[in-house]
């Protein structure tokens, strides 16, 4: 589910439907991600498995991400209570949007209370 064009191929390419706001799909290039040296192009695509052909597929996964409701934004708010408490620390992607990113940044604030600055 690459872009047609090769100059227009990205790390994370995405599609939306015309009219559909609520269907993007999103295909990361692996062999761009992870320096995979192939003459096969491997991708991992979401939210469109009828437009790939099944020879094609390696395997197939249902993938939820966390949807952050008003009580849980709240909780992200309330971090500092609860952060320290009986020499326990909470680091985890939970505090940000859910990505991997976020959660190194929640570790990095740990790393801060320490004393560690990386």
């Amino acid at each position: 589910m690459l872009p047609r064009s090769a100059r227009a191929r990205a790390s994370w390419n995405y599609h939306l439907d015309a009219g559909s706001a609520t269907a993007a799909t999103l295909t990361y290039w692996m062999n761009n991600l992870q320096s995979i040296e192939s003459p096969h192009e491997f991708l991992v695509t979401l939210n469109r498995p009828d437009e790939i052909d099944p020879d094609k597929v390696i395997a197939q996964f249902r993938y939820d991400h966390p949807v952050f409701d008003g009580p849980a934004i709240i909780a992200q708010k309330r971090r500092s209570e609860i952060q320290g408490s009986q020499a326990t620390f909470f680091a985890g992607a939970y505090w940000g949007y859910g990505f991997h990113e976020d959660g190194v940044n929640s570790a990095l604030d740990v790393c801060e209370r320490f004393g560690i600055h990386l």
